[in-house]
């Protein structure tokens, strides 16, 4: 598994080169809860995620979903992906 520091990394990276390209709002949506991975790292990188927010250019979208799903747990078909 990648560190959350790499993680956080490539997103920056990512948010650099949609700049490079003239984006001009840029949304980061949280990590939705999936019951096949660490819950714990999920919300490492969530808070992680943060950081990245500037408020100006980069936004924060979705932060509801983990937590609607980690509440539906019947929405998974497969254990992964949601319906």
């Amino acid at each position: 598994d990648l560190s959350i520091d790499d993680i956080i990394g490539y997103y920056r990276d990512i948010i650099g080169r949609l700049e490079g390209a003239g984006v001009k709002i840029i949304i980061v949506n949280k990590v939705p809860f999936s019951p096949q991975h660490d819950d714990e790292r999920i919300n490492r990188i969530n808070i992680a995620l943060n950081q990245l927010v500037d408020g100006d250019r980069v936004f924060l979208g979705d932060d509801k979903s983990y937590e609607y799903f980690r509440q539906h747990l019947e929405l998974f078909v497969d254990g992964t992906h949601f319906n």
